[in-house]
């Protein structure tokens, strides 16, 4: 700004909206007013796009409210709102729900903790919060924010369900974009029952028209949730729908039969990959080391390690070789980790060296 002042540079809505784009990429809201006022100071005065961009700098700095007094002023100035408006306002509840829940250590525990696999079916998969972060760490019990506690929360949720009105009032039709966007929101609040419902009805209704990521979201929180139930069903509905499922989905539903302690299902999804034509990748084969692990299986989690391995080549990776091992010698089971290493052998043989390198199990 100092630059265009003192080269006396005149800028028109095009120009001043290409430079808010810069800071509220970046999430620099200060910035991003700085240039909203001197819009105002010459005369040019921020229209839907310029106010699109401010609210995405708000979300992006993690200040949701914010982001909703630009949105106010935004309407009690006359600029009509737009499905990117929401967008950006459903990213920035996303954005400051994550951090509640993340800050009070409430995120659902999970009895499979340690794996670090990501998360195979996450939001971002679809963007998680506010750029598709991954939502795969767990944290303690923070009774503050889970469930119907923590006054923060119940706000947020109030504030999405307001904007939902506020949208159909105005008479916008979701974008692809928004709509997943409010998917991502919901999950984020906990709220994945409602999630569904919003999913089903889309889907009933046909719009917004469903894409691979949108349904990607809804499963994976199905998923994440434990509901693998509900997550198999918003997969035969996107099949219904003609949506081409991604490896991300997939991965997604052997992470909700781990979950569900389903490894035999685990491997039929398996199989629907190769049936759909696609690869498996290294998270995929943690993941379905992981199903049989938590299920107890020990044996049959060599015989899928051998199985991956010999069809595709692959082989999870040291850390959950690693998490198999140490289980297999809490149930005092060498026989079963005999038979991993001869499983891995055959694959690549210079993986045993490798898992010793970087501190894996030594066998006897």
């Amino acid at each position: 700004l100092a630059t265009i002042e003192r080269h006396q540079i005149v800028l028109d809505q095009y120009g001043f909206v290409a430079l808010l784009a810069v800071h509220a990429r970046e999430g620099r809201m200060k910035e991003a007013r700085a240039v909203a006022e001197v819009m105002r100071s010459v005369g040019c005065p921020p229209g839907q796009h310029a106010y699109n961009l401010l609210i995405e700098a708000s979300g992006r700095a993690g200040q949701p409210s914010a982001a909703m007094r630009d949105y106010r002023e935004m309407l009690e100035l006359g600029v009509r709102p737009s499905p990117h408006t929401y967008n950006s306002l459903y990213r920035s509840i996303s954005a400051a729900a994550w951090s509640l829940r993340e800050e009070g250590g409430g995120l659902p525990e999970e009895e499979d903790e340690g794996w670090g696999n990501g998360d195979p079916g996450g939001a971002a998969g679809a963007g998680g919060a506010a750029d598709g972060a991954e939502r795969g760490g767990e944290g303690g019990g923070g009774e503050s924010t889970r469930g119907d506690d923590g006054e923060e929360v119940r706000e947020l949720r109030e504030g999405l369900w307001g904007l939902e009105r506020e949208r159909e009032r105005h008479g916008l039709r979701h974008s692809v974009q928004s709509f997943t966007a409010l998917l991502q929101a919901l999950e984020s609040l906990g709220l994945t029952p409602q999630l569904l419902e919003v999913v089903e009805r889309a889907a009933a209704e046909g719009a917004p028209s469903l894409d691979t990521v949108a349904f990607n979201v809804a499963l994976g929180a199905c998923m994440r949730s434990g509901e693998a139930a509900r997550g198999f069903r918003m997969y035969d509905l996107m099949l219904a729908q003609g949506v081409p499922p991604s490896l991300h989905t997939f991965n997604s539903l052997i992470n909700g039969c781990a979950v569900a302690r389903q490894p035999d299902r685990a491997l039929e999804v398996l199989e629907s990959i190769w049936a759909a034509g696609r690869k498996p990748n290294q998270v995929t084969a943690n993941t379905l080391v992981k199903a049989f692990v938590l299920s107890g299986d020990l044996e049959g989690a060599v015989r899928a390690v051998g199985d991956l391995g010999a069809r595709s080549s692959l082989i999870p990776s040291p850390h959950a070789l690693d998490m198999l091992i140490g289980a297999c010698e809490r149930q005092q089971r060498q026989d079963v980790i005999d038979s991993l290493y001869d499983a891995l052998a055959m694959v690549d043989a210079g993986l045993l060296s490798d898992l010793d390198a970087d501190g894996g199990p030594k066998t006897g």
